[in-house]
């Protein structure tokens, strides 16, 4: 691999993928997975680089929460404890929800500004996680902790379809729904609450084939089967028709991968979490 090849893969490593990736979380096992220096050295950058860059993604995390912090429905949903008074709240995703400026550490610093109680989050999600990855670990990174609320926001790379294998996603429909259940039946083992399903969010394909970064691309099609799969399913569900980015699609609410969510997509997201949670409230 040429220096300039190098080069170009750290400026995007540094500049898309950071937020997007925890090595420690995704390889638990390796020595010094779980130090900064650590997951500095796999990532390929300093240990200083590493700390800043996470210090400026929490910085805009709790900035964005001051924000929805103005808006009517967030205000409403603080005001009415919507995760009682305290406790663990787990999350489980791919890459979205890990995102270190995204929706989960938006909503720690939502809960940490604006709630009564004390709360944790525990974010479980993982960089490239179907149902199937995020089941092969719930058991370790999310049963374990006994939380008291748990977060599901899968189905978009389960409706992946490669682009060597375009005949089937990459996992199935059956599957999927096989998935689900198995873990909301392990969360009902150490929770009475209702597990918070949120449905996956529109993609932009042209955006996801230039970028190539699945080796797949998922159609909106696909994602409407996945998406009713979770709206079939007891509990709370978030943005059932998959809406919260407007319909059709506004494109701030994306980043240039056409995938992974902007800012504004994950604010979206949330002010979507917090008006799900109401309607259950007052449902009961």
């Amino acid at each position: 691999m040429s220096s300039q090849t190098q080069a170009l893969e750290l400026t995007a490593i540094k500049n898309y993928l950071l937020p997007l990736i925890r090595p420690g979380k995704r390889f638990p096992l390796l020595p010094g997975a779980r130090s900064v220096s650590g997951e500095a050295a796999f990532i390929g950058i300093s240990e200083d680089e590493l700390m800043e860059a996470r210090i400026r993604y929490d910085q805009t995390a709790r900035q964005a929460a001051l924000e929805l912090l103005k808006e009517d429905v967030v205000q409403d949903a603080m005001e009415a404890r919507i995760f009682g008074d305290g406790g663990r709240i787990a999350v489980v995703g791919d890459s979205i929800s890990e995102d270190a400026q995204g929706w989960a550490a938006i909503l720690a610093h939502l809960l940490d500004i604006g709630a009564e109680g004390d709360f944790k989050l525990i974010n479980a999600s993982g960089y490239g996680y179907t149902s199937l990855d995020a089941l092969r670990t719930i058991e370790r990174d999310v049963i374990w902790y006994k939380p008291d609320h748990v977060i599901v926001a899968l189905g978009t790379l389960d409706a992946l379809r490669l682009y060597g294998a375009p005949n089937r996603t990459l996992v199935s429909l059956a599957e999927f729904w096989e998935n689900l259940s198995t873990m909301e039946s392990m969360v009902g083992e150490v929770t009475k609450n209702p597990v918070i399903w949120i449905t996956p969010a529109p993609v932009v394909n042209e955006q996801v084939d230039e970028l190539a970064l699945f080796a797949g691309n998922v159609a909106e099609a696909d994602l409407h089967d996945y998406r009713q799969v979770v709206a079939g399913k007891p509990g709370v569900v978030v943005d059932p028709y998959g809406h919260r980015f407007g319909h059709p699609v506004n494109g701030w609410h994306l980043q240039a991968d056409g995938f992974h969510h902007s800012l504004a997509g994950h604010q979206a997201t949330l002010k979507a979490l917090c008006q799900a949670l109401m309607q259950a409230q007052n449902r009961t």
